[in-house]
């Protein structure tokens, strides 16, 4: 059994759609900028269930744990916590640490990754992504990390609410 051609597998989404829509063109930009190494996986597969996000401030490492609920992926639980509890909403604080993610079991989705990757957060050795979107749930992003989205790269806040909306 083969899988189905995924436009995104090996190159994200189509250059001349991306020129077209802005969206399609952050999510490339953003999956581009995530350090994983690319894995190729069955469109079926669920999201991690888990990840956990390290950060490191003052020479010391801390994690915050993120879980799938909802549609929200376990990697943006985790940074919704860390940017919620850590830096108490306040984006100073959240680019003043080092942030490294592990997801657990799976790689990160094309969505998950792009916001990572704009974000700065690096992924630890064995650590995947995948550039199709995963589970069964619709994706979506917590309004905090929409606003510090908008606040990191300058771009309108409908930009990011729009990630979870586009097919891949």
């Amino acid at each position: 059994m083969t899988n189905p051609p995924l436009k995104a597998v090996t190159t994200g989404p189509s250059s001349s759609s991306s020129q077209n829509d802005p969206v399609l063109a952050e999510i490339k930009k953003g999956y581009k900028l995530f350090n994983a190494a690319e894995s190729i996986i069955p469109v079926n597969v669920m999201p991690a269930s888990m990840a956990k996000l390290y950060y490191t401030n003052n020479n010391v490492t801390s994690t915050v744990a993120g879980a799938t609920n909802n549609g929200v992926h376990a990697e943006m639980d985790a940074l919704d916590g860390f940017y919620a509890i850590i830096c108490g909403y306040n984006d100073h604080a959240f680019g003043s640490v080092n942030l490294s993610i592990e997801p657990a079991c799976t790689p990160c989705c094309i969505r998950c990754s792009a916001v990572l990757g704009l974000l700065g957060v690096v992924a630890l050795p064995n650590s995947e992504k995948t550039p199709i979107s995963m589970g069964t749930n619709q994706w979506q992003l917590p309004d905090s990390i929409v606003k510090l989205l908008s606040i990191k790269t300058g771009n309108k806040e409908d930009l990011y609410r729009q990630f979870g909306l586009i097919s891949i």
